[in-house]
């Protein structure tokens, strides 16, 4: 358990730097990584569907630190929380389509 969650986290911070890189903002791998710490703390409790919000703002607080302006910290949360949900919101339809399942049949049980 513990080996892949730290492969877990470093493929994340990995998918945060690069994310860094195509925004040019100058902070390194090691900040990635603390970004993901504070993005677990940040979205520990989910206020709203699809952590829309508190994801964007666990980034802002993050790169703060680093002395991003709100701005392009901003732009960088919802471009990497959109590429990174949306397509599994996407999968997540497509496989909901493909069952026999309705979404009118998901009741509870009688007791």
């Amino acid at each position: 358990v513990v080996f892949w969650s730290a492969a877990l986290w470093l493929v994340n911070a990995y998918a945060f730097y690069v994310g860094f890189q195509a925004f040019d903002i100058p902070v390194g791998f090691l900040g990635a990584l603390l970004l993901q710490g504070i993005l677990v703390f940040g979205i520990s409790v989910q206020l709203t569907p699809g952590f829309v919000g508190q994801f964007e703002a666990a980034i802002v607080a993050a790169l703060a630190l680093y002395g991003v302006s709100n701005d392009l910290a901003s732009s960088y949360a919802i471009a990497f929380h959109g590429t990174t949900f949306v397509p599994i919101l996407l999968l997540g339809a497509w496989s909901l389509a493909r069952t026999p399942v309705a979404l009118s049949d998901l009741r509870q049980p009688e007791a």
